[in-house]
Protein backbone atom coordinates (compact mmCIF):
# COMPACT_ATOMS: atom_id res chain seq x y z
CA UNK A 1 0.00 0.00 0.00
CA UNK A 2 1.50 3.61 -1.05
CA UNK A 3 0.67 6.98 0.56
CA UNK A 4 2.22 9.48 -1.57
CA UNK A 5 2.56 13.09 -0.61
CA UNK A 6 3.27 16.51 -1.08
CA UNK A 7 5.52 18.51 1.07
CA UNK A 8 3.89 21.59 2.47
CA UNK A 9 5.36 25.23 1.17
CA UNK A 10 7.19 26.17 4.46
CA UNK A 11 9.11 23.12 3.89
CA UNK A 12 10.87 23.91 0.58
CA UNK A 13 11.30 27.51 1.36
CA UNK A 14 13.60 26.06 3.85
CA UNK A 15 11.06 27.08 7.16
CA UNK A 16 9.61 24.25 8.54
CA UNK A 17 6.23 24.96 10.13
CA UNK A 18 6.52 25.70 14.02
CA UNK A 19 4.39 23.24 16.15
CA UNK A 20 1.72 24.03 18.59
CA UNK A 21 1.38 21.77 21.22
CA UNK A 22 0.75 18.26 21.08
CA UNK A 23 0.96 18.57 17.44
CA UNK A 24 3.61 15.71 16.40
CA UNK A 25 4.75 16.15 13.17
CA UNK A 26 7.40 18.76 11.69
CA UNK A 27 6.78 18.60 7.88
CA UNK A 28 3.70 18.83 5.92
CA UNK A 29 2.85 16.77 3.51
CA UNK A 30 -0.52 16.49 1.07
CA UNK A 31 -2.02 13.33 -0.83
CA UNK A 32 -2.41 14.06 -4.55
CA UNK A 33 -4.96 11.66 -6.30
CA UNK A 34 -5.96 12.06 -9.84
CA UNK A 35 -7.90 9.76 -11.22
CA UNK A 36 -6.77 5.98 -10.87
CA UNK A 37 -3.44 7.19 -10.47
CA UNK A 38 -1.45 8.85 -7.48
CA UNK A 39 1.39 11.23 -7.86
CA UNK A 40 4.41 11.55 -6.02
CA UNK A 41 5.58 14.77 -5.79
CA UNK A 42 9.55 14.95 -5.10
CA UNK A 43 10.29 19.01 -5.68
CA UNK A 44 8.65 21.75 -7.22
CA UNK A 45 7.80 21.11 -10.67
CA UNK A 46 9.31 17.93 -10.41
CA UNK A 47 6.58 14.43 -9.67
CA UNK A 48 6.69 10.61 -10.20
CA UNK A 49 3.47 9.06 -11.20
CA UNK A 50 2.55 5.56 -10.26
CA UNK A 51 -0.22 2.86 -10.79
CA UNK A 52 -1.77 2.90 -7.20
CA UNK A 53 -5.36 2.58 -7.13
CA UNK A 54 -6.86 5.39 -5.33
CA UNK A 55 -8.98 3.69 -2.68
CA UNK A 56 -6.04 2.05 -0.94
CA UNK A 57 -4.55 5.74 -0.99
CA UNK A 58 -7.84 7.40 0.65
CA UNK A 59 -8.00 4.04 3.28
CA UNK A 60 -4.26 4.99 4.49
CA UNK A 61 -4.88 8.52 4.49
CA UNK A 62 -8.40 7.68 6.64
CA UNK A 63 -5.90 4.87 8.82
CA UNK A 64 -2.89 7.81 9.22
CA UNK A 65 -5.96 10.00 10.43
CA UNK A 66 -7.78 7.87 13.04
CA UNK A 67 -4.37 7.33 14.30
CA UNK A 68 -3.74 11.21 15.39
CA UNK A 69 -0.55 11.58 13.18
CA UNK A 70 -2.60 14.29 10.79
CA UNK A 71 -2.39 18.13 11.85
CA UNK A 72 -3.39 21.13 10.86
CA UNK A 73 -1.83 23.28 8.86
CA UNK A 74 -2.00 26.86 7.46
CA UNK A 75 -0.25 25.96 4.55
CA UNK A 76 -1.90 22.96 4.02
CA UNK A 77 -5.48 21.25 4.87
CA UNK A 78 -3.92 17.96 5.73
CA UNK A 79 -0.32 16.91 6.77
CA UNK A 80 1.26 13.98 8.00
CA UNK A 81 5.04 13.31 9.56
CA UNK A 82 8.05 12.18 7.81
CA UNK A 83 8.36 8.60 9.07
CA UNK A 84 4.88 7.96 7.68
CA UNK A 85 5.99 8.78 4.06
CA UNK A 86 9.41 6.76 4.75
CA UNK A 87 7.23 3.73 5.35
CA UNK A 88 4.89 3.77 2.28
CA UNK A 89 6.88 5.58 -0.68
CA UNK A 90 8.59 3.42 -3.25
CA UNK A 91 11.93 1.77 -2.51
CA UNK A 92 14.01 4.60 -4.06
CA UNK A 93 12.06 7.28 -2.71
CA UNK A 94 12.28 5.83 0.72
CA UNK A 95 16.27 6.39 -0.42
CA UNK A 96 16.03 9.79 -1.14
CA UNK A 97 14.28 10.65 1.77
CA UNK A 98 16.59 8.88 4.13
CA UNK A 99 19.61 10.22 2.28
CA UNK A 100 21.11 7.10 1.65
CA UNK A 101 22.96 5.82 -1.55
CA UNK A 102 24.70 9.26 -1.74
CA UNK A 103 28.13 8.01 -1.29
CA UNK A 104 30.13 4.38 -1.34
CA UNK A 105 31.24 2.93 1.96
CA UNK A 106 34.76 3.75 2.91
CA UNK A 107 34.37 1.36 5.67
CA UNK A 108 34.99 -2.29 5.37
CA UNK A 109 32.01 -5.06 5.53
CA UNK A 110 33.49 -8.28 6.99
CA UNK A 111 32.16 -11.50 5.80
CA UNK A 112 34.27 -14.11 7.51
CA UNK A 113 37.30 -13.49 9.82
CA UNK A 114 38.84 -16.63 12.04
CA UNK A 115 39.88 -14.54 14.89
CA UNK A 116 38.87 -17.44 17.24
CA UNK A 117 38.52 -21.05 17.49
CA UNK A 118 34.63 -20.30 17.54
CA UNK A 119 34.73 -18.70 14.38
CA UNK A 120 34.91 -22.55 12.75
CA UNK A 121 31.48 -23.14 13.61
CA UNK A 122 30.18 -21.32 10.85
CA UNK A 123 32.21 -23.29 8.43
CA UNK A 124 31.37 -26.28 6.63
CA UNK A 125 34.12 -28.62 5.09
CA UNK A 126 33.38 -30.66 2.15
CA UNK A 127 35.42 -33.44 -0.39
CA UNK A 128 34.63 -35.94 -2.46
CA UNK A 129 34.87 -38.36 1.12
CA UNK A 130 31.00 -36.83 0.88
CA UNK A 131 30.61 -39.48 -2.16
CA UNK A 132 32.65 -42.09 -0.99
CA UNK A 133 36.21 -40.87 -1.88
CA UNK A 134 39.41 -40.81 -0.36
CA UNK A 135 40.89 -37.01 0.19
CA UNK A 136 40.90 -35.06 3.05
CA UNK A 137 40.07 -32.13 4.44
CA UNK A 138 41.71 -30.42 7.93
CA UNK A 139 40.03 -27.33 8.92
CA UNK A 140 42.37 -26.10 11.83
CA UNK A 141 42.44 -22.88 13.71
CA UNK A 142 45.82 -20.44 15.09
CA UNK A 143 45.93 -17.93 16.99
CA UNK A 144 47.76 -14.82 16.50
CA UNK A 145 51.50 -15.02 16.95
CA UNK A 146 54.44 -12.84 16.26
CA UNK A 147 55.02 -13.58 12.72
CA UNK A 148 51.43 -14.57 11.75
CA UNK A 149 47.78 -13.21 12.29
CA UNK A 150 45.09 -15.25 13.40
CA UNK A 151 44.04 -17.54 10.82
CA UNK A 152 42.48 -21.04 9.90
CA UNK A 153 45.05 -23.77 8.08
CA UNK A 154 42.80 -25.63 5.42
CA UNK A 155 44.44 -28.82 4.12
CA UNK A 156 44.76 -32.29 3.64
CA UNK A 157 45.12 -34.72 0.93
CA UNK A 158 43.74 -35.01 -2.71
CA UNK A 159 43.15 -38.72 -3.76
CA UNK A 160 41.73 -39.41 -6.98
CA UNK A 161 40.85 -43.22 -6.28
CA UNK A 162 37.51 -43.81 -7.07
CA UNK A 163 34.37 -45.26 -4.52
CA UNK A 164 33.81 -49.57 -4.44
CA UNK A 165 30.72 -50.87 -5.33
CA UNK A 166 29.94 -47.24 -7.10
CA UNK A 167 29.92 -47.37 -10.50
CA UNK A 168 27.85 -43.93 -10.67
CA UNK A 169 30.96 -42.11 -9.37
CA UNK A 170 33.26 -41.52 -12.22
CA UNK A 171 35.30 -38.55 -10.87
CA UNK A 172 36.57 -37.74 -7.53
CA UNK A 173 39.95 -35.54 -6.07
CA UNK A 174 38.54 -32.48 -4.52
CA UNK A 175 38.17 -30.66 -1.11
CA UNK A 176 36.71 -27.48 0.19
CA UNK A 177 34.92 -25.02 2.42
CA UNK A 178 32.42 -22.39 2.66
CA UNK A 179 30.35 -20.46 5.11
CA UNK A 180 27.17 -21.92 6.26
CA UNK A 181 23.96 -20.55 5.76
CA UNK A 182 23.24 -17.35 7.90
CA UNK A 183 19.66 -18.17 9.18
CA UNK A 184 16.43 -16.20 8.80
CA UNK A 185 14.99 -13.58 10.71
CA UNK A 186 10.74 -12.81 10.69
CA UNK A 187 11.80 -10.01 7.51
CA UNK A 188 13.55 -13.95 5.69
CA UNK A 189 16.55 -15.56 4.58
CA UNK A 190 19.63 -13.78 6.41
CA UNK A 191 21.62 -12.58 3.39
CA UNK A 192 25.03 -9.79 2.88
CA UNK A 193 24.10 -7.08 0.76
CA UNK A 194 27.51 -6.05 -0.52
CA UNK A 195 26.40 -4.13 -3.70
CA UNK A 196 27.61 -0.54 -2.56
CA UNK A 197 31.31 -2.50 -2.24
CA UNK A 198 33.61 -2.91 -5.52
CA UNK A 199 36.22 -5.60 -4.17
CA UNK A 200 36.05 -9.04 -2.44
CA UNK A 201 39.33 -9.07 -0.29
CA UNK A 202 41.15 -11.83 0.85
CA UNK A 203 44.03 -12.23 3.42
CA UNK A 204 45.21 -15.71 2.70
CA UNK A 205 48.85 -17.89 2.64
CA UNK A 206 48.33 -20.36 -0.24
CA UNK A 207 51.18 -22.90 -1.56
CA UNK A 208 50.89 -22.38 -5.27
CA UNK A 209 47.66 -24.84 -6.03
CA UNK A 210 45.14 -23.85 -7.78
CA UNK A 211 42.28 -22.84 -5.59
CA UNK A 212 38.91 -21.44 -6.46
CA UNK A 213 36.93 -18.51 -4.99
CA UNK A 214 33.12 -19.72 -4.55
CA UNK A 215 30.55 -17.05 -4.08
CA UNK A 216 26.63 -18.13 -3.79
CA UNK A 217 23.85 -16.03 -4.14
CA UNK A 218 19.95 -16.45 -3.86
CA UNK A 219 19.70 -17.09 -7.56
CA UNK A 220 17.13 -18.87 -9.37
CA UNK A 221 19.42 -21.69 -9.81
CA UNK A 222 20.29 -22.77 -6.39
CA UNK A 223 23.13 -24.74 -7.43
CA UNK A 224 25.16 -21.95 -9.42
CA UNK A 225 28.09 -20.67 -7.97
CA UNK A 226 30.21 -17.99 -9.01
CA UNK A 227 34.37 -18.76 -8.91
CA UNK A 228 37.19 -17.09 -9.62
CA UNK A 229 41.06 -18.06 -9.28
CA UNK A 230 42.65 -17.23 -6.02
CA UNK A 231 46.14 -16.43 -7.53
CA UNK A 232 49.30 -16.49 -5.27
CA UNK A 233 51.87 -14.65 -6.26
CA UNK A 234 54.15 -15.16 -2.99
CA UNK A 235 53.24 -18.64 -2.15
CA UNK A 236 54.49 -19.39 1.76
CA UNK A 237 53.61 -15.65 2.69
CA UNK A 238 51.16 -13.76 3.69
CA UNK A 239 49.43 -11.75 0.73
CA UNK A 240 46.33 -10.28 0.18
CA UNK A 241 43.98 -9.93 -2.84
CA UNK A 242 41.05 -8.08 -4.13
CA UNK A 243 39.03 -9.30 -6.93
CA UNK A 244 35.86 -7.11 -8.42
CA UNK A 245 32.81 -8.92 -7.87
CA UNK A 246 31.81 -8.35 -11.78
CA UNK A 247 35.01 -10.70 -12.17
CA UNK A 248 33.75 -13.75 -11.05
CA UNK A 249 32.28 -16.35 -13.58
CA UNK A 250 29.40 -17.85 -13.18
CA UNK A 251 29.21 -21.76 -12.99
CA UNK A 252 27.04 -25.21 -12.55
CA UNK A 253 28.64 -28.21 -11.09
CA UNK A 254 32.29 -26.82 -11.82
CA UNK A 255 30.84 -26.28 -15.63
CA UNK A 256 31.14 -22.36 -16.68
CA UNK A 257 27.37 -22.02 -17.72
CA UNK A 258 26.12 -19.62 -20.78
CA UNK A 259 24.80 -16.56 -20.73
CA UNK A 260 27.00 -15.21 -17.78
CA UNK A 261 24.97 -13.12 -15.89
CA UNK A 262 25.65 -10.56 -13.06
CA UNK A 263 26.06 -11.80 -9.55
CA UNK A 264 22.85 -10.96 -6.89
CA UNK A 265 25.41 -9.13 -4.80
CA UNK A 266 22.72 -7.58 -2.64
CA UNK A 267 21.80 -11.57 -1.73
CA UNK A 268 25.05 -13.23 -0.85
CA UNK A 269 24.85 -16.23 0.84
CA UNK A 270 27.77 -18.34 0.90
CA UNK A 271 31.91 -17.77 0.57
CA UNK A 272 34.66 -20.04 0.37
CA UNK A 273 37.21 -22.00 -0.91
CA UNK A 274 37.99 -25.13 -2.87
CA UNK A 275 40.34 -27.14 -4.25
CA UNK A 276 39.26 -28.71 -7.84
CA UNK A 277 42.32 -29.69 -9.47
CA UNK A 278 42.60 -33.69 -9.52
CA UNK A 279 46.12 -33.81 -8.62
CA UNK A 280 47.47 -36.01 -6.24
CA UNK A 281 48.88 -35.05 -2.86
CA UNK A 282 49.03 -32.84 0.25
CA UNK A 283 47.69 -29.03 -0.06
CA UNK A 284 48.09 -26.67 2.59
CA UNK A 285 46.14 -22.68 2.51
CA UNK A 286 45.84 -20.28 4.98
CA UNK A 287 43.03 -17.85 5.00
CA UNK A 288 42.94 -15.09 7.86
CA UNK A 289 40.16 -12.67 6.81
CA UNK A 290 37.41 -12.74 3.98
CA UNK A 291 35.28 -8.94 3.93
CA UNK A 292 33.93 -6.87 0.75
CA UNK A 293 35.56 -3.59 0.33
CA UNK A 294 36.44 -0.08 -1.82
CA UNK A 295 39.78 -0.19 -0.84
CA UNK A 296 39.77 2.96 0.42
CA UNK A 297 42.21 4.82 3.07
CA UNK A 298 39.92 4.01 6.06
CA UNK A 299 39.75 0.78 5.61
CA UNK A 300 41.74 -0.70 8.74
CA UNK A 301 42.03 -4.23 7.24
CA UNK A 302 43.78 -3.07 4.43
CA UNK A 303 46.08 -0.78 6.22
CA UNK A 304 47.11 -3.61 8.40
CA UNK A 305 46.99 -6.83 5.70
CA UNK A 306 50.37 -7.32 3.28
CA UNK A 307 50.30 -4.82 0.55
CA UNK A 308 47.40 -5.84 -1.81
CA UNK A 309 47.22 -5.96 -5.57
CA UNK A 310 44.33 -5.91 -7.56
CA UNK A 311 42.73 -9.43 -9.42
CA UNK A 312 41.84 -8.50 -12.86
CA UNK A 313 42.04 -12.01 -15.03
CA UNK A 314 38.51 -12.73 -15.27
CA UNK A 315 39.11 -14.54 -18.76
CA UNK A 316 41.23 -17.02 -17.10
CA UNK A 317 38.57 -18.95 -15.33
CA UNK A 318 36.78 -20.04 -18.43
CA UNK A 319 39.91 -21.07 -20.17
CA UNK A 320 40.64 -23.53 -17.50
CA UNK A 321 39.83 -27.15 -18.13
CA UNK A 322 36.65 -27.92 -16.46
CA UNK A 323 36.13 -31.25 -17.38
CA UNK A 324 38.74 -32.47 -14.31
CA UNK A 325 36.84 -30.80 -11.67
CA UNK A 326 35.05 -33.07 -9.91
CA UNK A 327 31.80 -31.44 -9.46
CA UNK A 328 31.30 -32.96 -12.87
CA UNK A 329 28.24 -34.53 -14.84
CA UNK A 330 28.76 -37.88 -13.16
CA UNK A 331 28.68 -36.41 -9.38
CA UNK A 332 25.53 -33.70 -9.77
CA UNK A 333 23.45 -36.02 -8.13
CA UNK A 334 25.13 -36.57 -4.92
CA UNK A 335 27.27 -33.02 -4.65
CA UNK A 336 24.73 -30.32 -3.78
Amino acid sequence: MCLHMQRSPDFWNGHPKRLAAGETTAASFTPQCHGLRCELIEAPGKSTHLTQPCDQHRRASRLASSSGVWTSSSASPTSVSSAAACVHAPPLTRAALKLEGLRSPSKPFPLMHFDHAEDLERCKRMSDKDIGGFSTVNFDHHPVSQTEPPHVRFHGTISTQLPHNQPHIQRTGYAGWRTLDRGSTIFGKSLWDVSMYNFLAIQFKSDGRKYFVNVQTESIVPTDIHQHLLHSKTPGEWETILIRWNEFVRTNHGQVVEPQREMLTQKVRTVGISLIDRIPGPYDLSISKIWATNATNEDEFLNSAPVPRLQSSANDLKKVARKDSGFGHASRETVA
